[in-house]
């Protein structure tokens, strides 16, 4: 909920700083970003969202898509995980 057009523009900004898409495909999760994950990143993805790679591990394709186990139901560690994903822009270019 935002009180002001700047910060209702400022959160959706933020929304798609890193995330670009999302769909499920097959029991896949499929979600499109501009930077992908370090394998640290992919690693802590592993850890902190099991509840998706139960199916298998995180999936990276070098490029944009992260393939994940997705059940259609979890949207709720998706959204926390879109967060984590945003999260990653802040580090492109460093050692993190």
């Amino acid at each position: 909920m935002c009180h002001s057009i700047e910060a209702a523009i400022e959160e959706v900004e933020h929304f798609y700083s890193n995330y670009y898409a999302f769909a499920v495909d097959e029991g896949w999760g499929v979600l499109t970003v501009r930077h992908g994950p370090n394998a640290e990143q992919l690693r802590h993805l592993n850890e902190e969202f099991a509840v998706f790679s139960t199916r298998a591990p995180f999936e990276f394709d070098g490029d944009q898509t992260l393939r994940f186990g997705f059940d259609g139901r979890n949207y709720v560690n998706l959204r926390l995980l879109i967060d984590v994903v945003n999260g990653w822009t802040s580090k492109v270019g460093s050692a993190a």
